[in-house]
């Protein structure tokens, strides 16, 4: 199969993303070479990325999967390129209200799969971290644009600032292997969760925030671990949380979720207008503590403790 016909098949609307790079991946592999064009586009495009200088044309082919700046990613992808990473999660700090689509969800959606799936090259933190900022700066935006309330302007642009000064600060490295340490993405998670709360409540709309988008949160975050969400939720110190950290990258963030709305449920409980988020609310906090019982016993594994959690968000699943 030559590169074209490759290409031409990355990704349809019923072609999950993954699927489409390891497939342009393995063409590769056998011997199936991008032509000079294509391969000086991606050298580009990763170039361009590294200053944050994409055009608005290069956002609308990557959201919507097509076009020469798309293509560009694929090859990218499959030769390795360095700052491939960073060339996709440019995206972070672009605003894209500009792109008129009814379904600029599923193009968000088809982006940020490629962060899981087609950029992890030793940068899986890199990417998980990015990928989290990306679905805080979108929801975010999408948020105060739906509220209709009056929106400080001033005060949005300042935290798009400061995402892109700690990202700037922590995450871009000029080494394409470079790894960055646990406790740096937690301090940007939490920087993140309080100040997307200090903004929602200012603009009152932290219900709309939490209602609306909760299958929103358990799409983006499914990959998290759960050692990432609960250790910045909970606050507890790096040192100290080392002897019960859990890495299962499979949980389903709805536990994560109940963490969030324990943990925040004190100042909002009564803005809440839906019995049954209320009452996700109220019960969050006899799941919470279950788990934090759970994982104080060393001689839990791993595995026992997720199948602990699992049984307690499946029994509850439908009160949200």
């Amino acid at each position: 199969m030559d590169q074209e016909s490759v290409l031409d098949t990355v990704p349809g609307e019923t072609k999950p993303p993954n699927v489409a790079v390891l497939a342009l991946g393995r063409n590769m592999e056998e011997g199936h070479e991008p032509n000079r064009s294509q391969l000086a586009h991606a050298h580009d495009l990763a170039a361009r990325a590294r200053n944050f200088s994409y055009t608005r044309a290069d956002l609308r082919d990557l959201f919507l999967g097509e076009g020469p700046s798309y293509e560009s990613l694929m090859v990218a992808h499959a030769e390795g390129i360095q700052a491939t990473s960073a060339s996709l999660l440019t995206l972070l700090f672009q605003r894209f209200q500009h792109i008129q689509d009814a379904n600029i969800e599923e193009h968000i959606r088809t982006a940020v799969s490629y962060s899981f799936f087609g950029l992890g090259h030793g940068m899986d933190e890199q990417v998980e971290a990015a990928s989290l900022l990306f679905l805080s700066i979108w929801i975010l935006d999408d948020c105060v644009m739906d509220s209709g309330e009056p929106v400080d302007r001033a005060e949005l642009t300042a935290f798009t600032k400061e995402v892109k000064r700690l990202w700037n600060k922590h995450l871009v490295s000029p080494s394409y292997q470079h790894k960055i340490e646990s406790s740096t993405i937690y301090d940007i998670v939490l920087f993140l969760l309080d100040r997307h709360l200090t903004l929602l409540k200012q603009l009152d709309i932290a219900p709309h925030f939490l209602a609306h988008h909760r299958t929103a949160f358990e799409f983006y975050l499914d990959s998290l671990t759960i050692e990432l969400a609960f250790r910045a939720l909970s606050r507890h110190p790096y040192d100290a949380y080392k002897a019960i950290r859990l890495r299962s990258s499979g949980m389903k963030f709805s536990m994560t979720l109940m963490v969030l709305l324990k943990s925040i449920a004190g100042d909002l409980l009564p803005t809440f207008s839906d019995p049954k988020l209320n009452r996700a609310i109220e019960r969050s906090a006899l799941y919470a503590s279950l788990f934090n019982d759970i994982v104080s016993y060393p001689r839990e594994s791993t595995e026992d403790v997720v199948n602990s959690v699992r049984i307690l968000m499946d029994a509850h699943d439908n009160d949200i």
